[in-house]
């Protein structure tokens, strides 16, 4: 192993390259990565953008799933798991709320955020009333499934 004195032996590709020339190259390459992160990062907004209007459009027409378009495919509408977050000011009303159903067991010094998202999912899931106080969001997104040949 070289020490921090010893030169690193130099890779067949970069051997017969000055170092000035590797700094160009090395700034060229970083210019490049730098715009193409910008133009994906443009790529997903509008990708983004294009996701929610589709979800939009297709819950104002109480649909989970688009039609099958021929040569294209179709899109399904994914709900995430929910999360759970107790308002600000609002963890006694919670506590005492989980108190009187008998779901003290999910609470410590306080009641951890994976523990409640899990019980609100299960509210959820057995249209269950949530406890006052608690409010979650659940990611939505699509899949697409295109059209097989």
């Amino acid at each position: 192993m070289p020490t921090a004195n010893e030169d690193l032996p130099a890779s067949p590709e970069t051997a017969n390259e000055t170092e000035k020339q590797l700094i160009q190259k090395y700034i060229a390459q970083k210019k490049v990565v730098e715009l193409q992160t910008l133009e994906l990062k443009e790529a997903t907004k509008l990708r983004d953008d294009y996701e929610a209007k589709l979800i939009t459009m297709l819950k104002d027409e109480d649909k989970r799933a688009s039609a099958k378009y021929e040569g294209l495919g179709h899109v399904t509408i994914i709900e995430g798991a929910a999360h759970a977050s107790i308002e600000k000011g609002r963890a006694d009303e919670v506590q005492k709320f989980l108190r009187e159903i008998g779901r003290e067991d999910m609470i410590k010094t306080s009641v951890a955020a994976a523990t409640l998202s899990t019980y609100v999912r299960e509210c959820l899931n057995e249209n269950k009333e949530l406890p006052p106080g608690v409010s979650f969001y659940r990611p939505e997104w699509l899949n697409f499934y295109p059209v097989k040949d």
